[in-house]
């Protein structure tokens, strides 16, 4: 899921974790801010990781 790279909690997430959040924003009729809170992300993150999804996508 993920593991904190320093003292000065630097969080790597795994891209099946950023996968699955994707996915979940896209399927699900909820605010992507919403989810970001429940999983306990920043929803700037969560945003940054759907545009990484779309921008891969050919």
């Amino acid at each position: 899921m993920s593991k904190i790279l320093s003292e000065e909690r630097v969080v790597e997430y795994s891209t099946e974790f950023k996968v699955r959040v994707v996915a979940l924003t896209n399927h699900l009729k909820v605010d992507t801010t919403t989810i970001a809170n429940i999983i306990g992300l920043h929803p700037v993150m969560v945003y940054r990781w759907r545009q990484e999804s779309r921008e891969a996508q050919p």
